[in-house]
């Protein structure tokens, strides 16, 4: 029996890409008025824990996609964390076992109550 307990993971995703991610099952787009200062669009991934990583590999494939990034081409993609947890990161730039590169920005996004992470890589080194 599975537990009906869900995680949300959000990150912003760039305009073009929002007709390719808004049919993938556990995602949700934000309105544009959510961001009036950001060109980006937020997206919430909500779905159960034991999904989460699947969904997250689809849409992060899709927006690549829709990008034009093959799988082997070097690519950013941005994450959002609750402004709290940013100073839970012990650097601002550091790369990770998988070859992806993390940053945590210093600037909030004070209107989300959050703080961008980039992370570039990979496919395959983003969704590790």
């Amino acid at each position: 029996m599975g537990s009906d307990f869900r995680t949300q993971i959000r990150c912003l995703v760039p305009p073009d890409t929002v007709a390719v991610v808004a049919g993938i099952e556990g995602v949700s787009l934000s309105p544009e008025s959510d961001t009036p200062t950001l060109s980006d669009r937020l997206v919430a991934i909500i779905c159960k824990a034991e999904a989460q990583s699947a969904t997250f590999n689809e849409l992060l494939g899709k927006v690549r996609e829709a990008q034009g990034a093959e799988s082997e081409d070097i690519a950013l993609f941005v994450l959002l964390i609750p402004d709290y947890a940013a100073e839970a990161f012990s650097s601002r730039s550091s790369p990770q076992s998988s070859g992806a590169v993390i940053e945590v920005c210093r600037e909030d996004i004070s209107e989300l109550g959050c703080r961008p992470v980039l992370v570039t890589g990979t496919l395959a080194q983003v969704s590790a």
